[in-house]
């Protein structure tokens, strides 16, 4: 079976974190810490057309990310003529290291393997072949599937079947499609003979159901609603039936979301003693500094009727580095109050924490977790140790150093830089150049364009300037990009400029370039004509009047001085310009064209 209804949401959580996962602007779920440096929100629907998800992260001194992404279901994204292949193995349940004993490690470490093609016939109908192998209830199956995807209308339709080879066989059967602001969802599953994979259990008949979501419009206030409908029938003649309902409300800093789940079986005519209704509660928000959450469970039928569980938690950044974090919870079946208390401290090379837990029935208990990563270390080689995810995320390794010959190479004898910081795109990070110009940046978002420079303010020498911006890295997951920053001694240049009619003038902007024709500076001449720029690396330039100057003023754009800037000679002192009349060698804005009628 394809993910064609629902897709599955995941990244780095970091710790005292918490994810709110919004689609199409409605909040929808949210998830603590889990402790894995991880968040997942699986199985969440998809509706036909726009998909667009946001996952909000809020850090515990009020830190907030935002990521996206989009998922369109509809015609649009089925690509004629373009054919996709896909191979996979992995092994099941084996994690990489495993101080316990063999015969205490979990799940069976058996391999599991699958390949696929498809091809999309025409603008709308595209075709899927695939075959799978993996164990499944101690023993292994294999699998032959085929899938046709199809959009008619304003809906999205997808076929499938699967047989197992020695089993049985499925079919499956999805929709999903708009109807106005209403979007609708259906599902069918057909099993025969002794068929059963991860997503179709063994004893299955047939499932079939349905999904709708809206928004009702109450004034300038909407509520969004979201409902679900799912009717089941097993070999042995039972059947169970399901329905969720859904909502969920934002006001200010505060949301609320709110479930009402019904789940029933029956056999031979009559409901059992599982049929229940439950409504689950859930509330954040944050206070005094606080990121308060609330839940609470209450069943509605049967013989347990009332509150089962309630929960409030508050988490509160500490400083920049640590957090701490309070829970209790009351569960009503064995009246039995826990209650929770953690502290998370982050070094730069790996992360602590520590939770003692009691509970009113005299139980209590403590953790303490450590947590890093470690990979290859490019800055000097050996290993590395570091609390940030290393294989999640990029990595820059910058090298700071004096460029005395100005040639923008690293050359022989030139000195390293140290106690330099490091930038990347708007932060200033915390990785700091050592005794080798070398500086590690880690946690760059992976696959995005960031640009990576140094802070002009660390340079201990004021006539320093970096020989360029910085450089624009687009970082891969676990893989550190090299980089080299050129920093070049810095010089001045000044001078005066005067009018064609050789009178002192002010206001004028002047532009230093440099041999590639670059801007490198700009400055304004003062009301007495003269003109300073500082801090200008080595090396050699032109001076010209700026356009919109040139073009004011009626005279020519370019001057003739070349200025050179070096170590003998850090100040150049032009004395005074006279400009020259004339425009020719002025860009001018083309002119529009005019053309006669035909």
């Amino acid at each position: 079976q394809s993910s064609f209804s629902t897709t599955t949401l995941r990244g780095t959580l970091p710790a005292g974190w918490d994810a709110e996962l919004y689609r199409n602007g409605q909040l929808i779920a949210f998830q603590e810490e889990r402790g894995d440096g991880r968040y997942e929100f699986a199985d969440v629907e998809l509706y036909y057309g726009r998909n667009e998800f946001e996952i909000v992260l809020y850090g515990p001194q009020g830190q907030i990310r935002r990521e996206r992404a989009d998922f369109p279901v509809g015609r649009e994204v089925i690509e004629p003529g373009k054919t996709y292949y896909w191979a996979g193995i992995l092994q099941d349940d084996r994690d990489l290291i495993d101080l316990r004993p063999a015969n205490a490690r979990r799940g069976t470490g058996a391999w599991r393997w699958g390949v696929g093609v498809e091809r999309g016939l025409d603008k709308r109908t595209s075709v899927a072949l695939g075959a799978h192998s993996l164990v499944l209830g101690g023993r292994r199956r294999d699998y032959l599937e085929t899938t046709l995807w199809r959009s008619v209308g304003p809906m999205q339709l997808e076929l499938s079947g699967a047989h197992q080879f020695g089993g049985g066989a499925a079919a499956q059967l999805n929709t999903l499609g708009r109807l106005g602001s209403i979007n609708l969802g259906a599902r069918a599953v057909w099993a025969q003979g002794d068929f059963a994979s991860e997503f179709v259990r063994e004893d299955l008949a047939y499932r079939v159901g349905f999904t709708v979501d809206t928004s009702l419009k109450l004034g300038k206030f909407s509520l969004p609603l979201q409902g679900s409908f799912d009717r089941s029938r097993l070999d042995d003649g039972t059947n169970l039936t399901e329905w969720l309902v859904a909502t969920s409300v934002g006001v200010r800093n505060l949301a609320l979301t709110a479930q009402l789940e019904h789940k029933a079986e029956r056999n031979d005519g009559t409901f059992s003693d599982r049929e229940r209704t439950r409504l689950r509660l859930l509330a954040n928000s944050r206070l005094f500094g606080l990121r308060v959450r609330g839940s609470a469970s209450f069943e509605l039928s049967g013989r347990d009727r009332g509150l089962q569980t309630v929960r409030l938690a508050a988490e509160k950044g500490l400083d920049e580095f640590s957090d701490i974090a309070a829970d209790a919870e009351y569960d009503v079946a064995s009246r039995d109050t826990r209650f929770s208390l953690g502290y998370s401290r982050r070094f730069k090379r790996f992360a602590l924490r520590a939770d003692a837990n009691y509970s009113s029935r005299g139980a209590f208990g403590g953790n303490l977790a450590l947590s890093f990563s470690f990979g290859p270390n490019p800055a000097g080689g050996g290993i590395r140790f570091s609390n940030e995810k290393l294989a999640r995320n990029g990595q820059a390794m910058v090298t700071v150093f004096r460029d005395d010959d100005g040639d923008g190479r690293r050359s022989p004898g030139e000195e390293m830089l140290k106690d330099v910081y490091v930038e990347a795109g708007l932060r200033t990070t915390d990785a700091v150049t050592d005794e080798s110009g070398r500086a590690i940046v880690d946690g760059l978002k992976p696959f995005v364009p960031v640009l990576v420079g140094v802070d002009e303010g660390s340079l201990d020498d004021p006539y320093l300037t970096p020989s360029t911006k910085g450089i624009v890295v687009v970082p891969r997951p676990g893989v550190a990009a090299t980089i080299e920053i050129p920093i070049g001694a810095s010089g001045e240049v000044e001078g005066v400029i005067h009018s064609v009619s050789g009178v002192e003038l002010g206001g004028v902007t002047l532009e230093l370039i440099d041999r590639r024709g670059a801007v490198v500076a700009t400055t304004i001449s003062e009301f007495d004509g003269f003109f300073l720029f500082e801090r200008v690396a080595y090396g050699t330039y032109r001076l010209r009047v700026a356009s919109e100057a040139a073009r004011t003023l009626q005279v020519r754009q370019a001057l003739d001085r070349s200025v050179e800037i070096g170590r003998d000679a850090d100040i150049a002192r032009l004395g005074v310009i006279r400009l020259q009349p004339g425009s020719t060698n002025v860009a001018r804005a083309p002119a529009p064209a005019v053309s006669a009628p035909d």
